[in-house]
């Protein structure tokens, strides 16, 4: 027995004892032992391996939502591409109005300034008229005189 490693001795010990059956239970539970520990080890594969899927899917979520993102300002982009040449056609216009109307205030100015100038501008046709009459009657004098 010395010589014997210690399953040897149980299983010698065993037969010796309880005979073929309990030979067989042990037998047994050896191979429940074995079918758990690989069970147990499949388990714990199955989870590494589910646990690295579900950060994948973490990831390709974030890679999904930029996307999306992306794919949200492009088309922002696209519609103020769009919106541009209107926006600039409506600050001309405006910018055309705003000069037209100062344009037609300046005209109705020029009339009323103009409207206030006639009495002057008579004014200085009459004394034209005048100088005219007064410097033909010093021409006619002088000559007279000469």
């Amino acid at each position: 027995f010395a010589k014997m490693s210690p399953s040897q001795l149980l299983e010698s010990t065993e037969r010796a004892v309880g005979g073929q059956s309990l030979i067989d239970m042990h037998q047994s539970l050896i191979t429940l032992k074995n079918e758990h520990k690989s069970i147990t080890t499949s388990q714990t594969s199955k989870e590494e391996y589910l646990d690295k899927l579900i950060k994948r899917n973490e990831y390709l979520k974030d890679i999904v939502k930029k996307h999306k993102e992306r794919t949200n300002h492009l088309k922002k982009i696209e519609v103020l591409q769009l919106k541009r040449p209107w926006l600039l056609y409506e600050v001309a216009r405006i910018k055309f109005k705003q000069l037209r109307d100062g344009k037609q205030a300046l005209q109705q100015r020029v009339e009323v300034l103009q409207e206030a100038a006639k009495p002057l501008e008579h004014l200085v046709e009459r004394k034209k008229t005048k100088k005219v009459q007064i410097e033909g009657t010093i021409k006619t004098i002088t000559n007279e005189l000469k």
